[in-house]
């Protein structure tokens, strides 16, 4: 067995929630994975190849990404896209007149916005027995 000196790290991979599949695709593999979650088999192959996995429980590992990667990511198409319907819907009817109240309200409306709750709940709980 090596021992932690003798790992040598050129390649890593990172995939939020369960990495699993997502990081099997990799060619060449990555040889240290951070992800969420991996089966115990899915772990095995990893570090029988000599890589190394380090696993940061699922909803912590997206949480972040969710936060700093997706949701601007998701706000700027979302913005593009809001505009883009926005302009078809205007030009097809000759502007905003002519829609119902509601509907030309809405696309009198430029903004968009992505939520991304702030309430998660990981569906697995840590129990420490204490004997008495």
């Amino acid at each position: 067995a090596s021992s932690v000196e003798d790992i040598d790290i050129t390649t890593v991979g990172v995939c939020p929630g369960s990495g699993a599949h997502v990081l099997s695709q990799c060619t060449p593999p990555p040889d240290l994975i951070f992800t969420g979650e991996l089966s115990h088999h899915d772990a095995l192959a990893v570090t029988e190849r000599g890589a190394c996995v380090i696993t940061l429980f699922h909803s912590n590992s997206e949480r972040g990404y969710l936060h700093s990667v997706l949701l601007p990511q998701l706000t700027e198409k979302l913005t593009l896209e809001w505009e883009r319907i926005r302009k078809e819907m205007k030009s097809s009817n000759g502007g905003t007149k002519g829609w119902s109240d509601g509907i030309e309200e809405i696309l009198e409306d430029e903004g968009c916005e992505v939520a991304l709750s702030g309430v998660d709940r990981d569906p697995f709980g840590i129990v420490v027995l204490v004997e008495t």
